[in-house]
Formats: structure tokens, C-alpha cells, sequence
């Protein structure tokens, strides 16, 4: 007769733990689809400003020059031109006159252009327009991306960047000297790279009474006070009274960015220094 308490206790028991094991494992499941929706969401995805122009320039390919594509935004739609060369190795051009924009780039199809006159001769209306295929652009930030294109059948990719062929001086938000902690800041200067990237230089001096590690963070702003990237300038065991340079390369959306095409400005929120 005592028997019958012991089973029905551990018969609830095991309920429970049954239960509790139960509850937690929806919790795990459920945690982890969150986690990969997580990991599935784009990360720094780059959208086109529909309210602007800042795709417009010319863009190539900096490791195959000779061809590239003068693209126009204007606002909602770009106008893209594609100087290229056909089979035989003859100059020829294309044209994708209507690409709305749609979040991180635009979709046209491909016009080839044959005829009308030179300049030199009286002009005639002569030329004719003919579907050939299709092209998209997309886009990581205001100065890379990918095209994409389908031409008389021939399907292919190229990565691009915008072409620089002249720099205006990039700007550093705030007047030097800037003191943070044990360490003032002096001064940024920018020098063109390779690939249309900007390297950034620090100049800086220690003034504490000790040795400092310093990181010291500025936000790169783009556009409309858009925050597209951050970059540490740093230094190991700065001894006191010491004038030290940190160089960096400026990555907005973790692409290069040109100089003069961003602003820097400093984070004291996320700087810091260690002694």
C-alpha cells in the first residue's frame, strides 16, 4: 500500500521535469531562429539617396582601364553610358537611359547606339537605338559597387569605383588642438591611395606625466551627417611628453572612400586611453 504515493509522486515528477525540459527547448529553438534571422540581415547595407545626385561621375575598373560607364543620378533615376569595345576590338558605346533607383542600386535595359555622324560633318539624324541586353548596378557605398550586365547574350560582372581624377581637401570637424585624457591632438593631413582610398594621418603628443596606449575613435560622415564607418587612430606605450603619427585608411560602408568625399569627427564617447 505505501508503494502507491512513491509511484504517483515520481510519476508527477517526471511530468514536470518533462514540462520544464519542454519550456526550454521552445526557448533554445526560438532563440536560435532569432539568431539566424539575425545573421541572415545584411550587415551596413548601403541604400542610393533618392534625394540627391551622388552617384553621378565617371567609374571604372581600376585593374582593366581603357572602358568604363559615365553614370548620371538624377534624384530617382540614373543614365548610365558604357564606353566599351566590341569582338573585333572597335570603340563602341551603350546606353541604359532609364535605371530607377530601388534601394542599393538601379536595373535598365541596354541600348546599342549605331550611326549618326561625326562632328566635323553636318549632323543628320541617322543613328538607331537597339535592345542588346541588360544591366544592374549595385552599390556598397557612394564610391564602389558591382554591375552586372547581360550583353548580346553574353552574361558578366565587374567590380567598380568611381573614378577620381581630382581631390578637394577633406575636412576634420573641430579646431586643433583637441585634448582627450593624457593625449592632444595636433592635427589630421590626407593623402590619395591606390584604388581611389584616402589614408588619414594623426599627429599627436602624450602631455601626462605616464606611458599611454591611446585609441581614439572618429566617425566617418558622409552625405547628409550619415555615419557610414569609424576608424581608430592608435599608438602602444606612448611615453610621456612624446609627439607621436597613427596612419589609417578611411573605410565608409567598408569600402574606400576618396578624399574630400567625407568628414571626420571625433567619438570621445567610444575613445579611450590606457596607462
Amino acid at each position: 500500500m505505501k508503494l502507491i504515493p512513491t509511484i504517483a509522486l515520481q510519476i508527477k515528477k517526471n511530468a514536470t521535469m518533462y514540462s520544464w525540459r519542454h519550456h526550454a527547448n521552445k526557448k533554445i529553438a526560438a532563440f536560435c531562429m532569432l539568431l539566424l534571422s539575425a545573421l541572415a540581415l545584411p550587415a551596413n547595407a548601403y541604400t542610393v539617396d533618392k534625394a540627391g545626385t551622388s552617384i553621378s561621375g565617371l567609374w571604372w575598373n581600376q585593374n582593366e582601364s581603357g572602358w568604363g560607364a559615365a553614370i548620371t543620378q538624377r534624384f530617382d533615376t540614373m543614365f548610365i553610358t558604357l564606353y566599351t569595345y566590341d569582338t573585333n576590338g572597335n570603340p563602341i558605346w551603350y546606353v541604359g537611359p532609364n535605371c530607377p533607383v530601388i534601394n542599393d542600386g538601379c536595373t535598365s535595359d541596354v541600348y546599342k547606339v549605331a550611326g549618326g555622324k561625326p562632328l566635323t560633318t553636318a549632323w543628320s539624324t541617322t543613328n538607331s537605338l537597339s535592345i542588346i541586353g541588360t544591366v544592374r548596378l549595385v552599390f556598397s557605398s557612394v564610391d564602389a559597387g558591382v554591375m552586372s550586365y547581360t550583353l548580346n547574350g553574353v552574361a558578366g560582372s565587374k567590380t567598380i569605383i568611381r573614378q577620381i581624377f581630382g581631390t578637394a581637401p577633406p575636412t576634420s570637424t573641430g579646431a586643433f588642438p583637441i585634448t582627450f585624457n593624457e593625449i592632444q591632438m595636433n592635427s589630421i593631413t590626407f593623402a590619395p591611395g591606390v584604388a581611389g582610398s584616402c589614408a588619414a594621418t594623426l599627429t599627436a603628443k602624450n602631455i601626462s606625466a605616464f606611458a599611454v596606449t591611446p585609441f581614439l575613435d572618429f566617425d566617418v560622415v558622409v552625405g547628409n551627417d550619415i555615419v557610414t564607418g569609424q576608424i581608430i587612430f592608435g599608438g602602444n606605450n606612448i611615453r610621456e611628453g612624446v609627439t607621436f603619427q597613427s596612419t589609417v585608411t578611411i573605410l565608409s560602408n567598408s569600402a574606400f572612400v576618396a578624399c574630400g568625399a567625407f568628414t571626420l569627427k571625433f567619438n570621445s564617447g567610444s575613445s579611450r586611453t590606457f596607462r
